[in-house]
Order: structure tokens, then sequence, then C-alpha cells
């Protein structure tokens, strides 16, 4: 599997899980549960993404010459074993 292959599957995987904890946040908030915690998960989650995805585009998907790099390619495959660590816990 390659990086951009790693990245994509790692960003699908973790879309997923934002929108299985915001279903479960709706459930805990109308039952009266304190979900600031999980919020604060789901932001930083939220984040990652939108990082990993402008990389993958930068990287992978435009023409790269003259643009500003948010990440090196070793920076972008540790902050996808950091997003792989969150989605489990």
């Amino acid at each position: 599997m390659t990086n951009q292959d790693l990245l994509i599957q790692t960003v699908s995987k973790a879309k997923c899980t934002v929108a299985c904890l915001g279903d479960m946040f709706i459930k805990q908030e109308k039952a009266g549960e304190d979900i600031s915690c999980c919020v604060k998960k789901m932001t930083l989650l939220n984040r990652w993404i939108e990082i990993l995805e402008t990389y993958n585009c930068q990287m992978y998907e435009t023409d790269t010459e003259g643009k500003f790099q948010c990440l090196t390619e070793s920076e972008a495959m540790l902050l996808v074993s950091k997003v792989n660590v969150l989605i489990a816990a």
C-alpha cells in the first residue's frame, strides 16, 4: 500500500468515525449527559482530517511548484498514525 493509499484510507475511516461520534453525541446530549470531552475529540479529529486532506491535495493531486507544503511526507505519515490511534481510542 502506498503512502497516498494509506492516507486516503485513514481519512475515510476518520470521516466515518466523526459521523458515528456525532450521532452518538446527539443521543447522549438528549439524555442529559455531559459530552464536552467527547466534542474535543471530534474537533481534533476533524482538524486532523482537514490537514491530511490539504496535504493529499498539495502533494498528490495538484502541481505543487511554488506552493507552500504544510507537512513533509514523514510528518504526514506520523499524523496518519495519530489519527488511527485516536480512531481506535
